[in-house]
């Protein structure tokens, strides 16, 4: 375990850096003085809350560490281009939750019969009202992940399984489990998109350059 950790070390270090830089601005953004926007839809209203899926909602925390792991074994140069997918993202979700700050009243009144309804009821204690929703880093950094397994076959076709089957899952959770709404998902969704895109040119065109 120790040997693994060493040398996984740099990659580690990196991951927690970038999720102390998503969570300071996902903390302060919410001190914005611009009035939060209310967004949602019917169709936000007639999703169900499944309280299962906020045990897959917090499994992105691991996520964001296994993923960035799996990529150094597999495909180094993904990985590189992955740092600089997650700063852009950051850079975008940095934007919106500053000068178009978003909040939903979706969020039901869980009442604790188990496991599954805790893990919603902390999430929502140490979650705070709902804000800084569009668009979700949830998603955006789940759509990164499925790019990753789906155009990189030099991946463990298990791990491109798994890691494909886990992220679709987050995505859903962030419905099931009332902390996003449908243009949440649809604006990572695009983000994630164009952002890919640019990277994957860049560095496509730097490789050809060098």
């Amino acid at each position: 375990m120790k040997s693994y950790i060493k040398e996984n070390k740099d990659v580690l270090i990196k991951v927690l850096l970038l999720y102390l830089l998503q969570a300071s601005v996902y903390f302060f953004s919410k001190f914005t003085p611009i009035k939060d926007h209310l967004i949602g839809s019917d169709i936000d209203h007639k999703i169900p809350f499944i309280a299962f899926f906020g045990l897959i909602y917090v499994s992105w925390f691991f996520a964001i560490i296994i993923v960035p792991l799996v990529l150094n074994k597999y495909k180094k140069s993904e990985l590189k281009k992955h740092y600089w997918n997650v700063i852009i993202a950051i850079a975008v979700c940095a934007i919106f939750y500053l000068f178009y700050p978003t909040t939903a009243d979706i969020r039901p009144d869980v009442h604790i019969k188990g496991l599954f309804s805790l893990t919603c009821y902390l999430v929502y204690f140490f979650d705070g009202p709902m804000a800084n929703l569009f668009p979700s880093m949830h998603c955006l950094m789940c759509f990164y992940y499925i790019y990753y397994v789906l155009f990189n076959k030099e991946i463990d076709k298990r791990w491109r399984i798994g890691i494909f089957i886990w992220s679709i899952l987050i995505i859903l959770s962030t419905l099931f489990a009332k902390q996003h709404v449908v243009i949440d998902v649809i604006g990572a969704f695009i983000f994630s998109i164009i952002i890919y895109t640019v990277t994957s040119i860049l560095f496509n065109k730097n490789k050809k350059e060098h």
